[in-house]
């Protein structure tokens, strides 16, 4: 066993020990900072959110540089990604196109002239209020949709 290894369990072990009948689990959203709708905010709480100017999608992008169905925040074993739906004007993490990505906490995501910030949140759930809960620390970056 390394030092790194030894370093790992003794910080598993004081986590169990510092937070002994609480689950962590994240809360995220995204807050629009560029755009016509610049401040609103949109939870990111089902296991796939649609993004567009589809009137009747989750996220509504009205403006012409967004396609109507044009991207899904999704929520798989643990990670929020954001993948691009074949729009016209792609999608765009930190700057850079993506077809779909793995997002953590302060990342930028741009679709046409709108840009959202995700926000990442831990959350503190007692685990009385959730039986099938495994006493475990989950990392800010990681998101579980709730139960």
């Amino acid at each position: 066993m390394t030092q790194t290894d030894d370093d790992q369990t003794s910080r598993e072990i004081i986590a169990e020990i510092a937070v002994p009948d609480v689950e962590w689990t994240a809360s995220a959203m995204v807050v629009v900072t560029r755009g016509p709708i610049a401040g609103s905010r949109f939870p990111l709480h089902q296991a796939v959110t649609s993004a567009g100017r589809d009137p009747r999608g989750d996220i509504f992008l009205d403006d012409v540089t967004v396609s109507r169905r044009h991207a899904e925040f999704r929520s798989e074993r643990g990670e929020l990604q954001v993948v691009d739906i074949d729009s016209l004007n792609g999608t765009y993490v930190n700057g850079r196109p993506i077809d779909s990505a793995v997002l953590t906490n302060g990342d930028e995501i741009q679709m046409g002239k709108f840009r959202l910030v995700l926000l990442i949140q831990p959350r503190r759930v007692d685990t009385d209020d959730h039986p099938h809960s495994t006493n475990r620390f989950t990392h800010q970056s990681q998101f579980s949709p709730p139960h």
